[in-house]
């Protein structure tokens, strides 16, 4: 889960997945593109970098999903 509070920065369109840095499939809105240019895939590779460098896990992200459950039971 990402902590939007200290996000490092950027942001991915689409969702992908990397299969061992050969291929990336990713998933548009109209098609699923099998990907296997190095440097597309080594593009796909910096955008996974920077989501895991902003992820946060534990007791950070329990607090996270507190926070929003009790904002979100004030709309019910």
């Amino acid at each position: 889960m990402t902590d939007w509070q200290g996000f490092v920065g950027g942001r991915t369109a689409n969702g992908f997945w990397l299969y061992d840095d050969r291929l990336a499939i990713v998933e548009d809105w109209h098609a699923e593109l099998w990907i296997d240019d190095p440097d597309s895939v080594a593009l796909c590779r910096r955008g996974l970098d920077t989501l895991n460098a902003s992820a946060v896990y534990g007791t950070s992200v329990r607090r996270i999903l507190a926070r929003a459950r009790a904002r979100f039971a004030d709309l019910v």
